[in-house]
């Protein structure tokens, strides 16, 4: 095992008190550079000859590995690789980081634009993200000709940003960047926009350090995204309709020159699908007998039925049947014509896809749904996204809650004394512990007497509560008592 270090930095000759005369020679110059010294010397001014630590080539060599060879920015990037290879081998782990030194972030995000991009469902955005780094960075790329066309038509729908954040980092080597880096650039973005926006870049980012490791082998010691602390932010959005508000939607929406409008705010309210969807769904895809609409993918990647109801059904049987989607106007139009129809209506704060929030909780408020059900309806993957549907389907929740524990209060005298006791039914009741819980008392008085005789003859626990058989009611009240109505009649 052995790491041999090779100063190929350039050769800088210093004049004291003279800066005007100091130079640099190429590592190969070294005799030129010898050469000028001396003529300065022999001026009579104080010359040095010494060599840079820019250019450190650290080759790496030990039996049963293959030899490492690389050119670091320092020596103490060299001695730092050299020491976490000793470490890794010496418990027989071979992590070859000689492409991290290779590659700049900047030609990692290059790579991720002409090789993954397109390959995601949400491309588009990542590429627009990554593109104003890149622009920032004064980094030259071209896309591909065939794309150019898709991409001016993508940037329309996409916010415009402000380039005035300090992205030198992008230009470090992939095995020199550090969580300090990346947090730099949060501190100062975050000055421009909201929190969530870095939030997202910062997911691109990650996404494109996890392709480079676990796709292509770049390796690093460690992930350059470990460690770096998010923004915090709360962004959830609760914007329920108020009263007036849906019929105002309606009334100014039926005024816009296209008919879609009203028709995707309705069917929103009742199916409560994504724009995408809404905007995108064909009449292939409408299922009238089974009242759905299959959707081959959506957000998340995954197909989904869309239940509708009697109102979705009507309003789709309505719609005229033309080539394309049901829905015939752009994401972005309906965007734009939403706008306008809440300033026409005054109503303040509230987004197209508030809708679907609306819809969801219109079903969660009657109590008849559970949180799957409304899954079923939204088409969310993680069941988590409905947290804030919980408490509203607690109703139903209470009802089964009854369903599941009947009871009834009774009394019974028992050894001259009046007794009070609850009846639960439990698992194994017979016919006659039915009767009871459904107010026959007239028979359930008829098994009464046989019940406390075979308890009494059955035994007393310890504490001196009587022991209930298979089939029995446990019982709640003064005592504890347990009345055991067993499944044939005892006799006395």
């Amino acid at each position: 095992m052995a790491a041999t270090y090779i100063n190929r930095s350039p050769w800088a000759v210093s004049v004291k008190k003279n800066p005007g005369l100091n130079a640099e020679f190429p590592f190969s110059s070294r005799d030129e550079a010898q050469a000028y010294t001396d003529v300065l010397q022999l001026a009579g001014f104080q010359s040095n000859l010494g060599q840079l630590e820019s250019a450190v080539q650290l080759v790496y060599r030990e039996k049963g590995y293959p030899t490492l060879s690389h050119t670091f920015d320092s020596m103490s990037d060299a001695e730092s690789i050299a020491t976490t290879l000793k470490s890794e081998r010496s418990r027989k782990i071979f992590t070859d980081y000689s492409e991290s030194w290779r590659w700049t972030t900047a030609q990692l995000i290059v790579r991720y634009l002409d090789e993954e991009c397109d390959k995601h469902k949400g491309g588009e955005s990542e590429r627009y993200r990554l593109e104003r780094l890149l622009r920032l960075a004064d980094v030259d790329y071209e896309r591909k000709e065939e794309r150019e066309e898709k991409r001016r038509e993508s940037k329309r729908n996409l916010p415009k940003s402000q380039d005035s954040v300090s992205v030198d980092w992008l230009h470090k080597k992939f095995a020199q960047l550090v969580p300090t880096d990346i947090e730099e650039y949060i501190q100062e973005r975050v000055e421009q926009v909201q929190p969530q926006t870095v939030d997202r870049e910062l997911d691109v980012l990650s996404q494109v350090f996890n392709v480079a490791i676990k796709t292509w082998r770049i390796k690093v010691a460690e992930h350059p995204m470990l460690g770096v602390r998010r923004p915090r932010y709360f962004n959830e959005r609760n914007r329920r309709l108020k009263e007036g508000e849906e019929g105002r939607l309606i009334t100014e929406a039926q005024q816009e020159e296209s008919p879609y409008v009203e028709a995707a705010i309705r069917l929103d309210l009742n199916t409560a699908m994504r724009r995408g969807e809404l905007v995108n769904f064909t009449w292939e895809m409408v299922d009238f007998e089974q009242r759905c609409i299959r959707l081959p993918e959506t957000k998340n990647g995954r197909p989904h039925n869309v239940p509708l109801n009697s109102n979705a059904i009507e309003l789709l049987q309505a719609l005229p049947r033309c080539y394309g989607p049901v829905v015939a106007i752009t994401g972005n139009a309906l965007k734009l014509a939403f706008k306008r129809v809440c300033e026409r209506a005054k109503i303040d704060d509230l987004h197209f896809h508030d809708l679907r929030g609306e819809g969801l909780s219109r079903y969660a408020d009657t109590g008849s749904f559970t949180l799957l059900d409304l899954q079923s309806i939204s088409g969310h993957r993680d069941i988590r996204m409905l947290s804030r549907y919980a408490h509203l389907c607690t109703k139903k929740l209470a009802e089964r809650m009854d369903k599941a524990v009947q009871s009834e209060v009774r009394e019974y005298i028992h050894r001259g004394r009046k007794r009070v006791a609850r009846l639960r039914l439990v698992n194994g009741a017979t016919g006659t512990e039915n009767s009871c819980l459904r107010g026959e008392r007239a028979q359930a008085q008829e098994a009464e007497i046989p019940a406390i005789a075979t308890t009494e003859r059955g035994g007393r626990s310890a504490g001196g509560t009587a022991v209930a058989g298979a089939g029995q009611l446990s019982t709640g009240g003064h005592g504890d008592n347990v009345i055991a109505i067993p499944k044939r009649q005892a006799a006395i």
